[in-house]
């Protein structure tokens, strides 16, 4: 019943991991021979809104992980780099990183005011997250119950039934079992709030509190 598109397939995403342009995803999904099509545009987000509107009928699961081992996760995976972005999405105006776009106005002051030059990697990495989960409320996706689900990335992997019997209800899915063993233990908390600057941890620890609530109030 699915297609999937990682962000490292070039049928649906290019060099960079940005979604290629409407046409060439649209005739992905006309020549799919299947009800859902599956894309993770990581570096798309942004548009969500936007990519609902010109897909219609789609559907988006919005997957949030505990800030700490997402910081962690990143800084193993892209160190210095992703410390050199944030930097320069805080500082630049007119950046055109993908982290700048559509970034409201009143977020990139609070950004500027959380960065400074002796920022290191994990409270840059924590910082992306909030910019990314923030997403969430800047681009309405809470009010969209329809097209969007918010679901907590420990509960998909802690309880993988339970949850992906709410995903695939949410995509008029019955579940499968095959769906359920592709789901691997993972190594959860492994990351710490003391590796990150506390106003910046407190921070994302109230987004991730209302992200909960929201997915919380979803649920019952």
């Amino acid at each position: 019943d699915t297609q999937v598109f990682h962000e490292s397939d070039r049928r649906a995403f290019d060099d960079a991991w940005r979604l290629r342009p409407l046409a060439a995803r649209r005739k992905l999904v006309e020549q799919a021979r299947c009800r859902w099509v599956v894309m993770k545009p990581l570096l798309d987000v942004q548009h969500l809104d936007r990519l609902l509107e010109v897909h219609p009928g789609s559907r988006a699961i919005f997957l949030v992980r505990d800030f700490a081992d997402v910081a962690l996760s990143s800084v193993e995976k892209w160190g210095g780099m992703l410390r050199d972005a944030v930097l320069r999405v805080a500082v630049d105006d007119h950046s055109d990183h993908w982290m700048a776009e559509r970034l409201p106005a009143e977020r990139h002051g609070a950004l500027r005011d959380m960065v400074g030059d002796e920022i290191d990697a994990p409270t840059a990495a924590a910082l992306r997250w909030w910019l990314r989960n923030e997403l969430f409320f800047d681009l309405l996706l809470d009010t969209r119950q329809d097209e969007v689900l918010p679901v907590r990335y420990e509960t998909l992997v802690s309880s993988p039934e339970a949850s992906l019997e709410a995903i695939f209800a949410f995509l008029g899915l019955a579940p499968t079992r095959r769906a359920v063993s592709r789901i691997a233990a993972d190594r959860m908390g492994r990351g710490t709030e003391e590796t990150i600057d506390p106003a910046v941890a407190r921070r994302c620890r109230a987004l991730e509190e209302r992200l909960d609530a929201v997915i919380e109030a979803r649920r019952s």
